[in-house]
């Protein structure tokens, strides 16, 4: 009889340290589940936030090549420069206007292309302009290409960049060809020169009326 208790008992044991370990092994393996679920979604935010990386990044890319082309095909002279007014960028047209290539102008300072007569003027513009601290800017000067010595009268319409300290970091500009508004308003006033100076030394009386008859 006590042997035959002894035996149950040990069966009674071994049942209850099997549902122990059943239990154990099915706690363990939801456990193990769950974490690897959460791994699992770790990796797929992963892997979609790199996606959507690669995707903004790619944008960009195409982007910036896009604004690249559209600069590079410009007729008007795109440039950057740093705060010493020395060029960090410049479009092709420097081979026209400066006559130097882009690379060979970068990190030259811009005001070595601009005419004798222009230049203390413009540096003047420059260091005025950076003390004001405006965003946007504009000024009319004579370019000199170094090559040929043409002389090209430019528009310049500028945008001051600043750094996060609110400092200057450089000068992005836009550049027009107005030479020939320039000759023609000096040829208009050679002409009217030389109409007047007729008028005044000619021997006959003469009348200017304008549309209504009155004399001008």
């Amino acid at each position: 009889s006590l042997q035959y208790d002894e035996q149950l008992y040990l069966m009674n044991a071994g049942t209850g340290i099997k549902s122990k370990l059943w239990l154990g092994f099915l706690l363990g393996g939801f456990i193990l589940s769950i974490l690897i679920y959460l791994l699992l979604k770790s990796y797929e935010i992963q892997v979609k936030n790199l996606n959507e990386r690669n995707l903004m990044k790619g944008a960009l890319i195409r982007s910036e090549k896009q604004y690249r082309e559209l600069v590079e095909q410009s007729t008007n002279l795109i440039t950057q420069v740093d705060k010493e007014g020395k060029f960090t960028y410049i479009n092709s047209v420097s081979q026209k206007i400066l006559g130097l290539s882009p690379e060979e102008c970068i990190g030259k300072v811009a005001f070595d292309f601009v005419h004798p007569d222009d230049r203390n003027k413009t540096q003047k513009w420059f260091e005025d302009w950076q003390k004001t601290k405006q965003k946007y800017n504009s000024i009319e000067n004579r370019q000199v290409n170094l090559h040929t010595g043409e002389i090209r009268y430019m528009l310049w319409s500028s945008t001051m960049q600043n750094d996060e300290d609110g400092g200057i970091s450089g000068i992005d500009a836009i550049a027009r060809d107005i030479s020939d508004r320039i000759k023609a308003e000096q040829q208009l006033i050679e002409s009217e020169k030389k109409v007047n100076t007729w008028l005044e030394n000619s021997p006959t009386c003469t009348k200017i009326l304008d549309l209504d008859f009155n004399l001008q």
